[in-house]
């Protein structure tokens, strides 16, 4: 059964885990559907790709929020030069403690990156740059999720094999899409979300990993809504955020034309 059916059946042991965890998630579900059925929203201009799109656009939104690189096991499928220009773009800036050695390691992913200036433009060169390691990383993203044990040189390899047999980010109809929906974010949604908290966990596991959601705000679960095979009227780059990580009492809302956010409070 798909995580969809499991989560609408009631004994499943996914829905169990929803229903004790989220009490009140029926509420909120059906408070959102009166709104996302008022909105009016662009259509991702594409059919093809609308989830990984929306899954790269995640990524960048977590980088953008969180005080250190995550998820660190998906970045760490990037070889070095690819690894530091992303971190750059994003904001990071390696917190040395000392001196390395000559003979000392110079990889990036064994430093300890800290957030610094954001970058406050959805564009330029070094963010479409960005933009497309988010979306070539979603070329692994499976992987991560299902071979945690494997050493940073296997998923550097494995990243590399499967982008030079072509590349998400080769195609300019995608690259253009993500583009928009970034900078929708940064236009629309940016302050709404560093509001929820610093905290951000991009595609968290849930009930044991019987499911995967989109991303963590603060207390706050996000749920992009321009995804393939979800009932929602959003395109690609609109967000709801259904309920709190730790299930609220109630909720304010706060919406926008594209970007939409449900902040939860006690």
């Amino acid at each position: 059964m798909s995580i969809d059916g499991q989560a609408r059946n009631r004994a499943s042991r996914l829905s169990r885990f929803l229903d004790a965890l989220l009490p009140h998630r029926g509420f909120v579900e059906d408070a959102w559907m009166e709104v996302v059925a008022e909105a009016i929203v662009p259509e991702c201009g594409v059919l093809e790709g609308r989830g990984e799109i929306g899954r790269a656009l995640e990524l960048r939104i977590g980088l953008d929020l969180g005080q250190r690189p995550e998820p660190s096991r998906l970045l760490t499928y990037l070889p070095p030069d690819r690894y530091s220009e992303l971190l750059a773009a994003a904001g990071f800036e390696p917190n040395r403690v000392g001196r390395l050695s000559s003979s000392g390691s110079s990889d990036p992913v064994l430093l300890d990156w800290r957030a610094a200036a954001r970058p406050q433009s959805p564009d330029g060169h070094t963010e479409h740059r960005a933009l497309a390691t988010c979306l070539d990383l979603m070329e692994v993203d499976g992987l991560a999720h299902n071979h945690p044990d494997w050493t940073v040189d296997k998923r550097r390899s494995w990243f590399t094999a499967v982008t030079e047999e072509g590349a998400l980010s080769d195609h300019p109809e995608m690259r253009d899409e993500l583009g928009v929906a970034r900078a929708r974010y940064v236009e629309q949604g940016r302050a709404a979300f560093h509001a929820l908290g610093e905290r951000a966990i991009i595609a968290p596991e849930l009930a044991g990993g019987f499911g995967i959601a989109d991303l963590v705000v603060g207390h706050t679960l996000v749920d992009s809504a321009g995804n393939p095979g979800r009932q929602s009227t959003g395109g690609c780059g609109s967000f709801s955020a259904t309920c709190s990580w730790t299930g609220i009492m109630r909720c304010t809302w706060r919406t926008w034309r594209y970007m939409r956010v449900v902040r939860g409070g006690c």
